[in-house]
């Protein structure tokens, strides 16, 4: 039994680390581990200079141990969404129970396996987000041998109670949902709720607005009652008392079990309703419709079906707002003349917040079980491409709007200014849309067994999020390179070269989705 379970495990793992390569071609396995642990890296690092940033004003008012409840916090959240998603994928979405049910293997082996490749794969989210904390509280707070011996057990326990929790909501996620017809969009309105809370978060820890909720010293008493693992994991660390780890330890070990065993009980539930539902007939309609508006409804009936793709896409969406908000209040402050550049710099990071989840990433991807289907209609490439750069278009220029329109009123600018503005995010929009499109077509991933892997574990989502940075670090290189350009360039000026690049940018991605787009897309 346990060298089943042992394979079961090997076997998603290997899933999970083989997703972030081409799924056309096969790269040795320690390629894509070493890919993702140096993804995490980054991710730990940007964290860490964030986390920096806040330990300094907690320090400054003579509290920098709070920074560990604040960083908790966070990695909470994001262990929270991920657990969400991938017990919502492994265990009630899961495309391999028919394949499963037939073999020798016992149903507990099953679970075991789902569960502990699922709390492996949250560990390392959870490890990246909350290691720079300690990190970064060792920096400030005197270094000790216990303390920092309590933070490396800790990091192994971490995910527990989160995976409590995120099984409990998938659960009644899918109790709640099990006999509507449209179960998948209140799985949807659920996840957008937990993305906007966590941007939210975010937008509050990157203003200093977080260390009032801390003025008595203590950690909150809603803390201590939402996450009770905080405060004793806090207790041992900040004063390295045994007795407080003692208890954290028997809160994660009691949300473990609780854990497996309603994971057994959800998984166990999933397959009944599996069988049951195969037989289920599904009307057919010969009612002709305008080729090109089917596919654009497809692309949003796939869009809001599919939990993780849209709250994924919708969460770069909310940040720029966010970022609008925080942006403009920040320039109230700023003198007349410097506005101008503001204006430059709110551009270019409404260009990375909204290019670092654009659905053409990742949009040839989620069509995998459907692709072979699709290449066989008498549909032309140039269509299919069209109606998905249209509709990544269209989901995202509502929000550009309102972010400027927010950022604008509130800062004030002069029209040329606005127009600009406008002007660079949507040709930046159009060209990075165009550019993840032929690199998903690069870097395709449609063998793939759960949403989550073709959401969020893909090299085209890597490649595309790089292309967003590199565009909106553009003005930034050039002014560090030619420091001088300040004083003879107008801040419009930046706009309009910006808007060039994009502009060629576009249309050089054109041309090869032109010339390359359909021989690639038919090796899908």
């Amino acid at each position: 039994m346990r060298k089943t379970t042992t394979d079961l495990i090997k076997i998603y793992l290997k899933q999970t680390f083989s997703s972030f390569g081409n799924s056309k071609k096969v790269s040795p396995l320690w390629k894509n581990a070493l890919f993702f642990i140096c993804l995490m890296i980054f991710v730990a690092a940007a964290l860490g200079s964030s986390f920096y940033g806040i330990a300094q004003q907690f320090a400054s008012a003579g509290m920098v141990e709070m920074v560990l409840v604040v960083g908790l916090i966070f990695s909470a959240f994001m262990t929270l969404m991920f657990t969400v998603f991938e017990q919502q994928a492994v265990f009630f979405r899961a495309k391999d129970f028919e394949m499963l049910s037939p073999l020798p293997i016992k149903p507990v082996q099953i679970v075991v396996a789902k569960f502990a490749s699922s709390y492996l794969n949250c560990l390392f989210f959870s490890t990246a987000s909350s290691f720079p904390v300690f990190v970064v509280y060792f920096c400030f707070a005197p270094i000790s041998i216990v303390p920092i011996i309590y933070c490396i057990i800790s990091l192994f326990l971490l995910p527990s109670f989160i995976m409590l929790i995120g099984n409990a909501l998938g659960f009644l996620i899918s109790l709640l949902t099990a006999k509507m017809k449209n179960k998948n969009m209140v799985t949807t309105i659920f996840s957008l709720v937990l993305t906007i809370g966590l941007v939210v978060f975010i937008s509050l820890s990157s203003s200093g607005s977080l260390t009032s909720l801390f003025t008595s010293g203590e950690i909150p008493l809603w803390i201590k009652i939402v996450l009770p693992y905080i405060w004793p994991l806090f207790e041992s660390i900040t004063a390295g008392t045994f007795l407080f780890f003692l208890m954290f330890l028997g809160i994660c070990f009691v949300c473990l079990a609780l854990s497996v065993t309603l994971s057994t009980f959800a998984f166990n539930r999933s397959s009944l309703s599996d069988k049951s539902s195969s037989s289920k007939k599904i009307s057919i309609t010969y009612k002709s419709r305008p080729v090109f508006s089917t596919l654009l409804k497809k692309e949003f009936k796939t869009f809001f079906n599919m939990p993780i793709y849209c709250t994924n896409c919708f969460m770069g969406a909310i940040m720029t707002i966010v970022l609008a908000l925080i942006l403009s209040l920040t320039t109230q402050d700023v003198p007349s003349e410097l506005a101008p550049m503001f204006a430059v710099i709110f551009s270019m990071c409404a260009i990375c917040c909204f290019g670092s989840a654009l659905p053409t990433y990742v949009t040839f991807n989620v069509d995998g079980p459907n692709i072979e289907t699709t290449k066989s209609l008498p549909i032309s490439f140039e269509k299919i491409a069209l109606s998905k750069i249209i509709f990544s278009v269209v989901l995202y220029l509502p929000f550009i709007v309102i972010a400027n329109i927010l950022f604008f009123s509130i800062s004030g600018g002069e029209i040329l200014m606005i127009i600009f503005s406008l002007l660079t995010q949507i040709s930046s929009l159009v060209a990075m849309v165009t550019v993840g499109l032929y690199i998903n077509l690069k870097y395709p991933k449609v063998n793939w067994t759960t949403e989550t892997q073709a959401v969020k574990q893909s090299i085209s989502v890597f490649y595309g999020v790089m292309v967003a940075f590199a565009l909106s670090l553009l003005p930034f290189a050039i002014v560090m390179i030619f420091p001088q350009i300040l004083s003879i360039l107008a801040p419009w000026i930046f706009m309009l070269i910006h808007i060039g690049i994009t502009l060629v940018l576009f249309a050089t991605f054109s041309i090869l989705l032109k010339k390359q787009g359909n021989s690639l897309y038919l090796k899908l």
